[in-house]
């Protein structure tokens, strides 16, 4: 990975050392600098290796990529005698500072859909170039181009997005399939449902249920055969056809492997019960039929005309410019990487501290990105010492944000009954709430737009902290129709609807200003973290406008909006 090959002007002679032994520091310390600055992405990677979905096997992409990596370090052919650090610093200082600016600045910009998109996976390839290009130089980056580009490919977004899509059908024709093989081979019998998903299977004259759902559909194996081949097509040589057909016969291969696997089950219900088909077979079956698999695809490459790349052919390489007069030496790219170390090690502390706070989005998004939480508009939190009813609904908004969308209004009213709640208000908090599945809409039809639309004088805006990653917006605006001053707070966030699809909400909190309120002292947001500024972090004034009236129901509306996403929480939890 730190060696580079360059021809000299000197004699004939046998290649010099190469060194590997005196850079195994450097390449810990690269490792070290990358583990440090995504230490908690890579984590939520490597904690989904056991779940049963087709995502589980994205935790294998770093380790496949440091292993791509380090078959690519091997200098194979002669290269380009470049060393230039200048060339080195144009290339890996902007990488490096671009995976720094995402982490800082677009989590506060985008709210959870930071979370949700898992934007820091994507910036992850970013900084491992940057870390490459400076401590082993361009030369080296560019050899290990597949391994930095492999590592795209544990962005779960992409995934998520096509399995939405086509999950469900791919598990109807897995259960198909089934259906049509036990009707051939005894061993279950299908049992009649609204999707055909369960298979009665018969032990010593008793009866168990088994329901064949997504995670054994084959997907698991399938997406985890694409992330092992992509990598192994990436070292191997041959041509692009062979190595298309290998891959797409490799996922065929999978997937009627889990269809043996699934029959497999069912035999051993049927010999030795319930317990033993799926308490101790069914947790390791899997993994074994997915090794078998790879092992069995390994093994009918040279069929397809593809082998690994080996080190003989690099030796010959070698030993024929050696032959033909020319002398190689292999020295380093990068002679000393101590500064550029310094550089990235103040870079990883940073990203660090960045990376660990995405653990606050936890409560709204799970760490594949899928939402947590229920929607608003179906079970709105309740607070103490306050009611909360429907007033109206909406359809207005069909034509902007989609025909499934809706919206609905909700008051809320401080009845006083509890005194130990800390908000108080004499006037109610109303809560529009739109839901759709166009989260585009909620963008071009902006709140803010819409005010203007209306001829709304904008006073006083800002953002707010509501704890678990969400960032609200808050606006002052006076109200020419009604001559009033009222204050909005609005966020948005994904929420599970109806069928376990993903919906996007914009909760609008609205209140007129003047109002006898009492501000809660609120402790820790939702996410259990002290909030960095219960008050605006970003706010803009368009007006003299300096009474404390506006502030103090800004401060209320921040309050009261970090009390309902705690409620809202504690209802995703239950359910």
């Amino acid at each position: 990975m730190s060696t580079a090959l360059a021809v000299s002007p000197a004699g004939a002679g046998a290649p010099l050392p190469t060194g590997r032994a005196s850079a195994t520091p450097r390449i810990l310390a690269a490792v070290a600098v990358i583990a440090v600055a995504y230490h908690y992405s890579l984590s939520t990677l490597v904690r989904n290796l056991g779940v049963d979905s087709p995502l589980a096997y994205l935790g294998l992409v770093p380790f496949i990529a440091l292993a791509m990596a380090a078959s690519r370090g091997v200098v194979s052919k002669p290269e380009p005698d470049i060393h230039d650090r200048q060339l080195d610093y144009i290339v890996g200082i902007p990488l490096v500072v671009g995976a720094v600016a995402i982490a800082d600045a677009l989590p506060a910009r985008l709210s959870t859909m930071f979370w949700v998109w898992r934007i820091d996976l994507l910036s992850f390839p970013l900084f491992a170039a940057g870390t490459v290009a400076l401590v082993f130089g361009v030369r080296a980056l560019w050899r290990m181009r597949a391994a930095i580009a492999f590592l795209l490919l544990a962005w779960p977004l992409p995934y998520t997005t096509v399995l939405d899509r086509w999950l469900a059908g791919f598990t109807n024709v897995t259960i198909a399939a089934l259906r049509f093989l036990v009707g051939r081979i005894p061993l279950a019998q299908p049992v009649s449902g609204e999707d055909g998903s369960l298979f009665a299977v018969a032990h010593a004259g008793r009866q168990f249920v088994v329901s064949v759902g997504s995670a054994c559909s084959g997907a698991n194996g399938m997406v985890g055969f694409i992330l092992v081949g992509v990598a192994f097509i990436a070292v191997v040589e041959g041509r692009r056809l062979p190595k298309a057909i290998w891959l797409l016969g490799g996922t065929a291969v999978l997937w009627l492997l889990n269809l043996g696997r699934v029959l497999l089950i069912f035999a051993v219900g049927q010999r030795w019960g319930e317990h033993a088909a799926i308490d101790s077979f069914h947790p390791y079956i899997g993994l074994v039929v997915f090794n078998l698999g790879v092992a069995l695809m390994i093994l009918v490459m040279p069929a397809f005309g593809l082998h690994v790349r080996g080190r003989e052919r690099a030796r010959s390489t070698l030993d024929a410019g050696v032959a033909a007069g020319r002398t190689e030496r292999i020295r380093r790219a990068v002679p000393d990487a101590r500064a550029a170390l310094v550089v990235l090690t103040l870079a990883a502390a940073s990203l660090g501290a960045a990376n660990s706070g995405l653990a606050r989005y936890g409560l709204v998004a799970s760490e594949l990105g899928k939402p947590r939480l229920v929607g608003f508009s179906q079970s709105q939190g309740q607070l103490v010492g306050w009611s909360v009813t429907q007033s109206e609904s909406f359809t207005a908004g069909l034509r902007f944000f989609g025909e499934t969308s809706t919206w609905k209004r909700f008051l809320y009213l401080d009845h006083g009954t509890d005194a130990a709640s800390r908000l108080r208000s004499s006037a109610p908090v109303i809560a529009d709430v739109i839901s759709t599945s166009d989260l585009h809409s909620l963008s071009v039809y902006g709140v803010e737009a819409c005010y203007n639309f209306h001829g709304y004088k904008i006073q006083y805006f800002g953002n707010a902290d509501l704890g678990a990653g969400i960032t609200a917006s808050l606006i002052t605006y006076h109200h020419p129709k009604l001559h009033s001053d009222w204050t909005t707070l609005y966020w948005h966030w994904p929420v599970v609807g109806p069928g376990g699809n993903t919906r996007y909400e914009r909760v609008v909190l609205m209140m007129i200003d003047g109002a006898d309120v009492q501000p809660a002292s609120v402790g820790a947001p939702a996410s259990g973290r002290p909030a960095p500024s219960v008050a605006v972090t970003r706010a803009k004034a368009t007006s003299g406008l300096t009474s404390a009236q506006p502030e103090q129901t800004r401060q209320f509306l921040i309050g009261f909006a970090q009390a309902l996403v705690k409620a809202q929480a504690s209802t995703g939890a239950t359910r």
